[in-house]
C-alpha cells in the first residue's frame, strides 16, 4: 500500500523526504528516485516496499513510499494523504503568574 492513495505507474518519479536523506543540504533533483516495481506502487494494503533507481547517478535501491514527500504523476506534484491519529496540539502557553509573596523566616542560630 502506497501512502498518496493512487495507483503509481512505472517510471514514476518520487522526491524522497528531505529530513531522513544521507545529505540535508542536498537539492531537490539529487533526491529523485524513478519507480519501477514493488507492491508499494499499489493503493491497495500490503507492503510498502518499491523498487527503482536514483535518477542522478542510477544507482539500483528498494525505498518504502512512505519515505516520499510527493510523486509527480501526469505532471502535477501529488503530496502524501496524512492518515492515523492526527498531531498532538502545540503545548499550551502558560501565562506568568505574579510570584507570592514569602514570610519572614527565622534562621537557627
Amino acid at each position: 500500500m502506497n501512502d498518496f492513495g493512487k495507483s503509481l505507474p512505472r517510471g514514476t518519479r518520487g522526491l524522497y523526504k528531505k529530513a531522513v536523506f544521507f545529505d540535508p543540504k542536498a537539492a531537490d533533483k539529487d533526491r529523485v528516485f524513478v519507480m519501477e516495481a514493488g507492491p508499494g506502487m499499489e493503493p491497495t494494503p500490503g507492503s510498502r516496499k518499491i523498487t527503482g533507481h536514483w535518477e542522478s547517478d542510477n544507482a539500483k535501491d528498494t525505498l518504502d513510499s512512505y519515505s516520499f514527500e510527493s510523486v509527480m504523476l501526469d505532471g502535477k506534484r501529488v503530496r502524501q494523504i496524512i492518515t492515523g491519529d492526527p498531531p498532538p496540539d502545540p503545548t499550551p502557553i502558560v501565562e506568568p503568574q505574579e510570584p507570592e509573596e514569602q514570610k519572614p523566616v527565622r534562621s537557627k542560630r
